[in-house]
């Protein structure tokens, strides 16, 4: 409560925190050990992720496409190499933020069955270890957690803004 009045809160009751903390342990936002708690981030929604996606694949040179069709399956974003209709995906990405990764292992197998792309299975922290359990027979499958998924996002639009700021034109979107 110190902690809290210190930053500014005005509660005033104990119970005004423990409902706060209980909602953002619900989201996510904040983790218990023990006595402490540890802020952690609201986690980006699935359609989030998907938009980030787009955007890294864009600023990449890619053509990226949303729930893109591969025979009767379908990836949540795919980076084509180039516009050209019929052009082939290069990288493929499932979201798989919970629950069982089966069907985002499919997608991607039947992407690897006409391409030669690299696939890629996006996920929390929480669920790295129990989906590279799962996809370990499949050794070209890959696993990225969202947060480092975000960081290259961020160094990115990085780049590009000191790339601007010294006037260097570079193949970046």
């Amino acid at each position: 409560m110190r902690e809290l009045r210190r930053r500014g809160a005005r509660w005033r009751k104990m119970h005004q925190v423990r409902i706060r903390l209980r909602y953002l342990m619900l989201l996510g936002a904040v983790e218990r050990k023990g006595l402490r708690y540890r802020w952690v981030g609201i986690p980006p929604s699935h359609e989030e992720l998907k938009d980030m996606l787009m955007s890294l694949g864009k600023k990449l040179g890619y053509a990226p496409r949303r729930e893109f069709h591969v025979n009767e399956f379908r990836v949540d974003v795919a980076w084509l190499r180039s516009e050209i209709p019929g052009a082939s995906a290069e990288y493929v990405f499932e979201v798989q933020l919970g629950g069982d990764p089966k069907s985002a292992i499919l997608n991607l197998q039947e992407c690897l069955k006409r391409w030669r792309v690299k696939p890629f299975i996006v996920t929390s922290p929480d669920q790295v270890s129990r989906i590279k359990k799962a996809i370990q027979p499949w050794g070209e499958i890959r696993v990225i957690d969202y947060r480092k998924l975000e960081e290259i996002h961020e160094k990115l639009d990085s780049l590009q803004n000191l790339l601007k700021e010294e006037d260097l034109a570079f193949n970046l979107q």
